[in-house]
């Protein structure tokens, strides 16, 4: 039974190195506050701001502030969400720009002691400005998966 943890910290060491992103800045930071009310026993809302650094955390990168709901049946498995994000971005050329993005998700979660199973699924606009520059896809549309395992140590 030791060599579960010792799994768990070693898979997770090794993600540390992974990029999800190729960026040319060093390092930066991401600092985020999250508010959440239970609006009902079935409705949630949530309000969320987050602003990101680079260039060893003295250049802006983004700061992004997001409200949704969310709507959770079936035993609480099953969690349908949407939200409205407003973006203010400093682009490739040197500008801030303003962008608005919308996302619904649907959300699935399975409990098996001691693991946690979820999967997301998430379509995403994002409206840019045309006057700041110009762009071949706008709105840009994304349709995105994600699959997640929480292993509960204790």
């Amino acid at each position: 039974m030791k060599l579960i943890p010792l799994t768990v910290l070693l898979v997770f060491l090794n993600t540390l190195a992974a990029l999800a992103q190729s960026r040319t800045t060093n390092w930066g930071a991401s600092f985020s506050a999250e508010l959440d009310k239970s609006l009902s026993r079935f409705f949630n809302l949530a309000l969320e701001e987050e602003i990101r650094l680079v260039n060893h955390t003295t250049g802006f990168d983004r700061s992004v502030t997001a409200a949704g709901v969310d709507y959770t049946f079936f035993n609480r498995k099953i969690k349908l969400g949407a939200y409205y994000a407003f973006m203010y971005v400093y682009n490739n050329d040197h500008f801030l720009e303003a962008r608005h993005r919308y996302y619904f998700n649907l959300l699935y979660k399975e409990t098996v002691e001691p693991f946690t199973f979820s999967w997301r699924g998430r379509l995403q606009g994002t409206y840019r400005d045309e006057n700041r520059g110009e762009y071949k896809i706008n709105p840009k549309y994304v349709l995105k998966n994600r699959f997640q395992i929480e292993y509960a140590i204790w």
